[in-house]
């Protein structure tokens, strides 16, 4: 994969596309597998752009570190917001 103008979540999809239904994130009895975490993460880069979030804008969020927490940075990364 040529990487040059990749961001992370790019890099993630394409290096588990084998490994959807293994286990990637446990958060007490949440369990996600990586298919999961991506349809997650797919879902909160959705909605932030339905909002009208844009590249190079900024967002604040807080969570305890948990499974939220990595779905969150992971959708703020795949919509290229602060880039």
């Amino acid at each position: 994969m040529n990487m040059g103008n990749c961001n992370i979540v790019a890099v993630i999809r394409s290096e588990t596309s084998a490994l959807s239904g293994k286990l990637a994130v446990v958060d007490g009895a949440i369990e996600l597998s990586f298919g999961a975490l991506l349809a997650a993460v797919d879902r909160v880069t959705a909605g932030l752009k339905s909002v009208g979030v844009k590249p190079l804008e900024r967002v604040a969020f807080l969570c305890e570190d948990s499974a939220d927490y990595i779905i969150a940075s992971l959708a703020i990364l795949s919509a290229e917001i602060g880039r």
